[in-house]
């Protein structure tokens, strides 16, 4: 008996392993089901946001860090949008830093939303009129559809102006 290795020789008299013949597509077509890079992006300002009392507003975003598959784009500035192609399928991690202007009254409202309804929402009291506060606020969100968009909504009731640093961000990835 004639024996060689398991890694293509002979396993007996006249008896050869072969390897499967391999084929390459021509074209590869993305759509809803198919691998691609991983989706993200992370959104700052690039100033200061001034914010009246008692009005809510949705965060212009005016800097991006990184923005995959084309998820944010300046001219909707508050929104990060689903995909239309690709794989969307999953989990996607929504995620948002505010820093507000130190203040010792009212409070501070936070919101991540989904199609303009609140999907994450945080309360934070103004209690420090010497130190930034901070305010982390995060979600996963399962299988959202192609063309839904997120956002950020901030509020105070401070009494007078504050300010959202500028050095608050937005960002979101497709965790798959």
């Amino acid at each position: 008996m004639n024996r060689q290795d398991n890694f293509g020789g002979r396993f007996g008299k006249g008896s050869m392993v072969k390897e499967p013949a391999r084929t390459q597509p021509e074209k590869i077509t993305i759509d809803s089901t198919q691998l691609q890079e991983r989706m993200g992006c992370r959104l700052k300002r690039s100033a200061d946001l001034t914010l009246v009392t008692a009005t809510p507003t949705l965060v212009p975003w005016d800097t991006a860090i990184y923005v995959r598959s084309g998820i944010w784009v300046s001219t909707a500035n508050t929104r990060i949008t689903i995909p239309t192609m690709g794989r969307v399928t999953g989990q996607w991690w929504f995620h948002t830093t505010i820093l507000w202007e130190p203040g010792n009254a009212g409070g501070r409202f936070v919101q991540i939303q989904h199609n303009g309804s609140p999907i994450a929402v945080h309360e934070l009291p103004g209690l420090n009129a010497t130190f930034t506060e901070t305010c982390d606020l995060s979600c996963l969100v399962n299988d959202p559809k192609p063309g839904d968009y997120f956002q950020v909504q901030v509020e105070h009731s401070q009494g007078s102006d504050i300010d959202v640093d500028d050095k608050s961000y937005f960002e979101c990835v497709h965790l798959w």
